[in-house]
């Protein structure tokens, strides 16, 4: 491991510690530094864009998701955050686009961690714009059991249900 790498994970974790104690300013600002001293680190933007989330500001969060995304776009998990935020936002169509992107990820490392939560909001996203077949179809790739909070507690039940 290189002393550059090394310090860089220390003062990621001194910038989590801020964060930790609620000093979101300093931290954001710490990592800018970061950024600018390791612009191709993806984790930076990530740091970011959980700071970000703590603080409910989900523009800036997306933009930072959408940076971590740009510097490593085979991460599922960063397309699946991402969704997330957009789908809370109501834009339905990037979330469903941000999620199909998370199914073809786990398809393509075949990985299955993901791909159920993918396919439970891509459903809710669907039924909320009227696409009940879509929202079916997706549902069938889900667990019956699956509940998760999207805007309120839902299970795969509720949006089958609301398919109708």
């Amino acid at each position: 491991m290189s002393n550059n790498h090394d310090n860089q994970i220390d003062e990621m974790r001194g910038i989590r510690d801020l964060a930790d104690i609620g000093n979101y300013e300093e931290a954001l600002r710490l990592l800018d530094e970061l950024a600018v001293r390791y612009p191709r680190e993806a984790k930076i933007w990530v740091e970011r864009a959980a700071i970000n989330g703590r603080q409910k500001d989900i523009g800036a969060t997306i933009a930072d998701w959408t940076k971590a995304i740009e510097l490593c776009d085979k991460e599922p998990h960063y397309f699946y955050m991402r969704g997330i935020e957009f789908f809370a936002l109501s834009q339905y169509r990037s979330a469903i686009s941000d999620f199909t992107k998370v199914i073809e990820l786990c398809d393509f490392y075949n990985s299955d961690y993901y791909k159920g939560p993918a396919y439970f909001f891509r459903a809710d996203a669907h039924l909320r714009l009227g696409c009940f077949e879509q929202a079916r179809s997706d549902c069938m790739h889900v667990r019956d059991d699956m509940r998760t909070w999207t805007d309120k507690l839902r299970t795969k039940a509720d949006i089958l249900a609301e398919c109708s």
